[in-house]
């Protein structure tokens, strides 16, 4: 009698460990939809290091990466890191397609 009820116990507490995870992720790509929905473009992502970037010098050639996953990781250590002390920046956004970069280069590239 005494396993009957300790199964009995288990089993009718998992199911709410196991709502509580699906609630917990659930919110959460709730709050990532949300978010998606309020900035599609991704004009956020580099809203504050856009404003830290100063004018170029006369001869320097600068250069702004703009794309999707392959581009927002290779200044990445361990993957990549490329181009060390240049003047490069990098404005990727992984998932992205052209329509949201289009959207951000002016802000992330012209300006």
């Amino acid at each position: 009698m005494k396993y009957l009820v300790l199964m009995f116990l288990m089993f009718a507490f998992m199911p709410v460990s196991a709502q509580q995870t699906d609630c917990d992720d659930a919110k959460k790509r709730l709050v990532e939809a949300d978010q998606k929905l309020n900035d599609w473009a991704g004009l956020k992502r580099y809203e504050a290091a856009n404003k830290k970037v100063m004018p170029s010098k006369p001869d320097e050639n600068r250069v702004v990466f703009i794309g999707d996953s392959i581009t927002d990781i290779w200044d990445e250590n361990g993957f990549g890191g490329f181009f060390p002390g240049r003047p490069y920046i990098n404005r990727g956004i992984g998932g992205q397609t052209t329509p949201q970069m289009l959207l951000r280069f002016r802000a992330d590239v012209i300006d």
